[in-house]
């Protein structure tokens, strides 16, 4: 191949301007296509980090696959495994993953009844980190309103003891927002879902998402001709009940 050099001159305004900055470019571009392979890169992973999740019921106590000479074992059906900050199990049923959010609130609770701050502080780090925390876990599951009424119940019990207020003082008083404004899990796990899924229900590709199947099933489920989203009054069959959405229109 003959070395030239590119000149200056090309009318920018001409119709051929893009097949000529083509011609001029091609040499290189093919050389680079050819010579280098650009990066190598290997898929990494820790044992410790990698979980299986079976959705079959196999014959095997412990089931598990081998990669790379490494025997990775699924969990069981009471254990969980986390996914990018979310919670999973195995199985139809979430209790397991509700039981698993309560314990990480207790146990954020438990270290606000013992810090030495205020209760102003206390409802600070209950709205903006503990809440916001837990919003994040409840992507793929609803929280029974039982769990969430035993962690409302927990911090705002601490910051009665910390305002130097009694138990029976209402709740609506803690939570007023022209007093303390103390956010429920309900209303935020509400909240979350609600906004989840109108920015699915108005996403340009929503005819072909899962959320407008999820939503058929629904409406099949209840053999009603209206809009699930519209119409209150429906008994849902066993296996639709427990699904996410169905739980999250429920509610």
């Amino acid at each position: 191949m003959e070395r030239y050099r590119v000149e200056d001159g090309i009318d920018q305004e001409e119709l051929l301007v893009p097949l000529l900055w083509r011609i001029y470019y091609d040499p290189l571009l093919d050389t680079i296509y050819q010579e280098i392979e650009g990066y190598k890169m290997e898929v990494s992973y820790e044992k410790k980090k990698t979980s299986v999740l079976l959705t079959r019921n196999t014959k095997d106590n412990r089931p598990c696959i081998t990669y790379r000479g490494v025997e990775i074992e699924a969990i069981s059906n009471k254990e969980t495994c986390k996914i990018l900050g979310c919670w999973f199990a195995k199985g139809p049923t979430d209790t397991f993953v509700s039981k698993k959010i309560q314990e990480e609130a207790e146990g954020a609770t438990k270290k606000l009844k013992r810090a030495r701050i205020t209760e102003k502080q206390t409802v600070y780090i209950v709205n903006i980190v503990i809440l916001a925390k837990l919003v994040y876990r409840v992507q793929n599951i609803v929280i029974p309103r039982m769990v969430a009424e035993k962690i409302i119940r927990q911090y705002t019990t601490v910051i009665k003891n910390k305002a130097r207020l009694a138990l029976t003082v209402p709740n609506s008083t803690i939570n007023h927002y022209m007093i303390y404004g103390l956010k429920t899990v309900w209303k935020k796990q509400a909240l979350q879902q609600i906004a989840m899924m109108h920015r699915q229900l108005n996403h340009a590709e929503f005819r072909n998402s899962t959320l407008m199947i999820r939503l058929q099933q629904i409406r099949n489920s209840a053999n009603t001709n209206q809009s699930i989203l519209e119409y209150e009054y429906y008994i849902l069959m066993c296996k639709e009940s427990k699904t996410v959405i169905a739980k999250m229109l429920e509610h």
